[in-house]
């Protein structure tokens, strides 16, 4: 049976479609995703990854700058039929960060195939398949793309913004007129940006000095940059969903008293600029003296990304279109300086994920040299001396992703963390008493409860609270929270052991959680009126058992009241002295600890230490002086006292046992 005529036009378009797909990006793409789908999170996590999970889940707000794009792409994956919730947010930057790598792979073959115009085809088209995947499996990037996070949507956006840019100044060189969908692109990729991570204005100088340098009377036609602009700010209008979405947010009312919220967030235009603006990380910008330990922090990162032979091969292409190519030198070399530059100054702990764009700049360079290397082995006119070198340097172009692969996977690797979940399903399945509070120092441990809450509905009737949840001094730290949570009248738990805590308060372990009894006792059996330094008052003291034997251990508690600004750390030490002098026994330790150290300590405050003595067996019963003093750490400075550096409090009688 002879095949129809009329279907042949079709199939031969077919084919030719086919034919040029751009197959070698879909592959990377394909197998960047295989990868981040193995290494992928299984669910819950903590931090602000449990909290995108919870407000993509429930179409809520979240912290600044509210990312109300990434919330709505991230909806629509929690909508897919595979997986629970929590599973699917994370699948969205599995499939960012994949698509990620093929559009780079996009980019950096445009810009290898200008290095070497007469090397064969596979030169340019290697080059940016050995950038695009060191950049997949680089550490950084990588830990992005298997967790519920906003970097690797935002990768793809600065990624497709660049490669537009480049596409347009193409067309632009050839006069093609077609060469303005690409800007139109570029633009709608950048306001995108805009209503997702707002670090994408970092690309402005380098895709201003781009342009002006590949078309330079670009300005003098308004009509040609005009319309790309206004398409530019459309996507802002996406923050409509915060004051849209905010009231029907669950997570944004505290219950404090029965049947009295809180909201964490005011829906007026005030707290909604705040909150698009990012103003509450204001106080985070700025130089410091450690600003060189940063920048060398900075390139032993970049060191990281691309180990081996990359550092050297990302600086050779970078030489080489600073000498040929400035206009593209100046596209990454200016993306790569905006990025380094705010993330130095812009000072919180978790910095290192926005150097994401200074490496995919960086990668470009290693495209970039690539090309050179093979283009110029290619052109070697022995053959076996071109195709021995052909092979030496695919060697090493191959190690430095393939070094990244096995460096990075144990560590990149969450496919196996449960952690949020476990924990908190071990302290649910406490019998917590209805409508308790629980307290925790760390937001980030919080988040998970609050998703299994509102998401899958456990424990409605329970109240997490740490700092700095309100504003106001009583809210800035975790004795603070402790205290608004004991004044509530209800039930107060601690979600995991605090030690320092108990300079404040009473506590009583209760399983994996702690109870909050009530406020540290201070009516000791000795009153005091000893002034210590300029910033304590030692208040009173007591000591148990009262006439100890030999070989018992005694517990010696000590109050005091907060004066002033006071050392941190700060050490205290209880000997008992003999009548020669000598120290029989002694006890040394830090006060408040590493959870509520005296830098969190109020003016006014009342606090307590305990010591526990354990007294040697062969020890003669006698009276022994109670010797304490509080120094500075770790300098071991004394604190002064009217009566010395370590005062005689009282008298301790050893009895014979």
């Amino acid at each position: 049976m002879k095949a129809d005529p009329s279907i042949r036009p079709f199939a031969y378009s077919s084919i030719r479609l086919f034919a040029h797909l751009p197959i070698l990006p879909f592959a990377l793409s394909l197998a960047a995703f295989l990868l981040y789908l193995r290494t992928l999170a299984p669910g819950l996590l903590d931090g602000d990854s449990g909290e995108f999970q919870m407000g993509a889940v429930l179409l809520g707000v979240v912290h600044a700058t509210g990312y109300p794009l990434y919330l709505l792409l991230a909806k629509l994956f929690a909508l897919l039929p595979v997986g629970d919730p929590a599973w699917r947010v994370n699948l969205l930057s599995a499939a960012s960060a994949a698509a990620a790598v093929g559009v780079a792979y996009l980019l950096f073959h445009r810009l290898a195939a200008r290095v070497v115009p007469d090397a064969p085809a596979w030169v340019p088209r290697a080059a940016a398949a050995f950038a695009a995947a060191a950049l997949a499996v680089s550490g950084t990037f990588w830990s992005q793309a298997v967790i519920a996070e906003v970097y690797g949507l935002h990768t793809l956006l600065v990624t497709l913004v660049l490669y537009f840019t480049v596409r347009w100044a193409e067309n632009g060189e050839r006069g093609a007129e077609s060469g303005k969908r690409w800007l139109w692109f570029a633009a709608g990729c950048f306001g995108l940006g805009l209503a997702h991570h707002r670090t994408i204005v970092l690309l402005i100088p380098a895709l201003i000095a781009y342009v002006l340098m590949t078309d330079p009377g670009v300005l003098r036609r308004p009509r040609a940059w005009l319309p790309s602009l206004s398409l530019s700010l459309i996507p802002l209008l996406f923050y409509a969903y915060i004051p849209l979405r905010a009231p029907h947010t669950p997570y944004l009312r505290v219950e404090l008293v029965p049947g009295e919220f809180v909201w964490l967030y005011t829906n007026d235009l005030d707290s909604f600029l705040a909150l698009v603006t990012g103003s509450t990380f204001g106080g985070s910008l700025g130089l410091g003296p450690d600003l060189l330990d940063r920048l060398r922090r900075a390139l032993a990162w970049l060191g990281a990304q691309f180990p081996g032979p990359g550092l050297l091969l990302g600086a050779w292409g970078a030489l080489w279109q600073l000498a040929r190519r400035r206009a593209d030198f100046a596209l990454l070399g200016l993306t790569l300086l905006a990025t380094v530059g705010f993330c130095l100054l812009y000072r919180i702990g978790d910095i290192y994920v926005l150097y994401i764009p200074a490496y995919l700049a960086f990668a470009g360079w290693l495209a970039t040299g690539a090309a050179w290397l093979l283009g110029w082995l290619a052109a070697v006119e022995r053959p076996w001396l071109r195709w021995a070198g052909l092979a030496a340097a695919g060697v090493v172009l191959v190690s430095v992703p393939a070094f990244s692969l096995a460096g990075n996977f144990a560590a990149v690797d969450r496919s196996q963390d449960t952690a949020a979940r476990d924990m908190w399903e071990a302290i649910l399945a406490q019998p917590l008493p209805a409508a308790a509070v629980l307290v925790t120092n760390d937001r980030n441990e919080a988040v998970p409860l609050l998703y299994l809450q509102h998401v899958e509905g456990q424990r409605p009737d329970l109240t997490i609270l740490f700092p700095p949840m309100f504003s106001g001094p009583q809210w800035a730290d975790v004795g603070g929270v402790t205290g608004q949570a004991l004044a509530t009248g209800r039930s107060v738990y601690l979600i995991k052991p605090m030690p320092g805590l108990a300079v404040a308060y009473d506590l009583a372990p209760a399983g994996p959680v702690v109870q909050v009894t009530g406020p540290a006792r201070m009516d000791l059996a000795h009153p005091l009126d000893l002034p210590v330094g300029e910033s304590l008052h030692l208040t009173g003291y007591e000591v148990a058992p009262g006439q100890p034997q030999p070989g018992q251990t005694i517990t010696v508690t000590l109050a005091w009241r907060v004066t002033g600004p006071t050392p941190d750390p700060l050490g205290v030490t209880i000997r008992l002295v003999d009548d020669a002098g000598n120290v029989v026994v002694a006890w040394d330790g830090q006060p408040g600890g590493a959870f509520y150290p005296p830098s969190l300590w109020q003016n006014g405050q009342r606090l307590r230490v305990t010591g526990q003595l354990a007294l040697p067996t062969d020890l003669p019963p006698d009276g022994y002086d109670l010797r304490v003093g509080f120094y500075e750490l770790p300098t071991l400075n004394p604190m002064p006292t009217p009566a010395g550096d370590i005062p005689i409090l009282g008298r301790v009688i050893v009895r014979a046992g």
